[in-house]
């Protein structure tokens, strides 16, 4: 039986107060991070640092070993294999690959010290005894984790009591892409790119992207996006079908983290997962994943991500079982877990995913269901808490500890 917390904007930012109106924002945001060890503080900043999490988990080498035998067991199916290759620091990626016969190059990870591409037996060997390269990885499949939902975690209290709208923060939103044509998304989208048809234009042609950016950003009146000011950076990182690389996603977070400061970006949103479910932190067993989150998160880039939807008690599927993410689960409207939604000792936090209406890819209206549906939910109140903090002491939080300060508040469900 775990007990996790559920998503709830406002106990945060009224802590103790009972008429927050009564209070200015700067008062506001004293009497909830108070120092004051006398002071009967609902969040205590000097906690939200000492629990944070933040960590870069080792790659152990057997790790490395098993991750090279899957790729030479690769080879014996087809000539040529697609891979991610993880570099040495201080040496060059373009030297490396300059030097390689044999190898078609997809990306070049610039922000996280890595390439991909397809490869035959030579050029694998080759990497295999270059001293430069640090381990080669497969490239993996993932796949889409499928305005009722915005008082459920006090967003609207929060936009109408505080002014809060994710204002000038930005958000990187790794999806099938959007389509920022719709009149409730045109004014939030900001730019992007399409990893899969290699072009500047992230038009989704699923579905599934247009949906899930809606809970993060939509400015219908009713129907309103948790923080529908934010600079929404759109990265198709999968496809028609809804699913993509390894090799894409990691692709969308070095571009996030290239960008950073051209679109002040502070949080990744990430509806996806693989079909494999892990019951702890599995840094070691995907280093892929954890080597580009880790890299985001050295650029105080939160990474929100969702469980997935397998209905599991016992695990979660990967990106999200990695360690410096924030694991998001679903609930439903009642605030009872979500029956599809996968769940764990290591999930982080819920939000409501059951039956959530958002902006369709055709225009008007959708309704979904999952995970994906919950992770867009806490990437929109990470926005918020880093508006305001910005606002009021010209400073960012660190993920992580904006995700301790989520998690010591809320409401708690418990999961029998």
């Amino acid at each position: 039986m775990n007990t996790f917390k559920i998503l709830s904007i406002i106990v945060i930012l009224s802590a103790v107060v009972f008429t927050v109106s009564a209070l200015s924002q700067k008062e506001l945001m004293n009497s909830i991070f108070k120092s004051d060890k006398n002071s009967e503080s609902k969040i205590n900043i000097q906690d939200i640092i000492k629990s944070a999490k933040v960590d870069e988990k080792q790659i152990p080498q057997e790790t490395k070993d098993i991750a090279l035998n899957e790729v030479m067991q690769k080879l014996e199916e087809s000539n040529e294999v697609p891979i991610l290759v993880w570099v040495k620091k201080d040496y060059s990626l373009n030297e490396i690959i300059e030097s390689l016969e044999g190898f078609k190059t997809k990306y070049i990870y610039d922000q996280l010290n890595g390439f991909s591409g397809t490869a035959t037996r030579e050029a694998i060997n080759n990497l295999i005894e270059d001293e430069r390269v640090d381990y080669i990885v497969f490239d993996q499949i993932v796949k889409a984790n499928l305005i009722q939902s915005r008082p459920l975690i006090q967003a609207n209290v929060v936009e109408s009591n505080y002014s809060l709208t994710g204002q000038g923060v930005g958000v990187c939103h790794l999806d099938t892409g959007v389509n920022y044509n719709h009149p409730n998304l045109a004014g939030a989208y900001a730019g992007g790119y399409d990893f899969v048809n290699n072009d500047p234009d992230p038009m989704d042609d699923h579905g599934h992207g247009t949906a899930t950016a809606g809970v993060i950003a939509s400015n219908h009146s009713t129907r309103r996006g948790i923080s529908p000011r934010v600079n929404l950076l759109e990265l198709k990182v999968l496809n028609s079908s809804g699913w993509g690389y390894f090799s894409d996603v990691s692709a969308g977070i070095n571009w996030c983290i290239a960008n950073k400061n051209t679109y002040n970006i502070s949080v990744i949103s990430m509806s996806l997962g693989s079909s494999a479910r892990f019951s702890t932190y599995c840094d070691s067993s995907d280093p892929v994943m954890a080597e580009a989150i880790n890299a985001a998160i050295g650029k105080n880039i939160s990474v929100v991500v969702a469980t997935g939807n397998a209905g599991s008690s016992t695990g979660i599927s990967t990106p999200a079982c990695i360690f410096n993410s924030t694991a998001v689960a679903s609930t439903t409207k009642s605030d009872a877990m979500s029956s599809f939604s996968n769940t764990n000792s290591i999930t982080d936090i819920l939000a409501p995913g059951s039956s959530i209406t958002s902006t369709a890819r055709g225009g008007g209206t959708t309704t979904f269901s999952g995970t994906s549906m919950a992770t867009p939910h806490a990437a929109g109140a990470f926005a918020l808490l880093q508006q305001f903090v910005t606002l009021e002491f010209a400073r960012l939080f660190a993920p992580a500890e904006i995700e301790s300060a989520l998690k010591q508040t809320g409401k708690n469900i418990t999961d029998s």
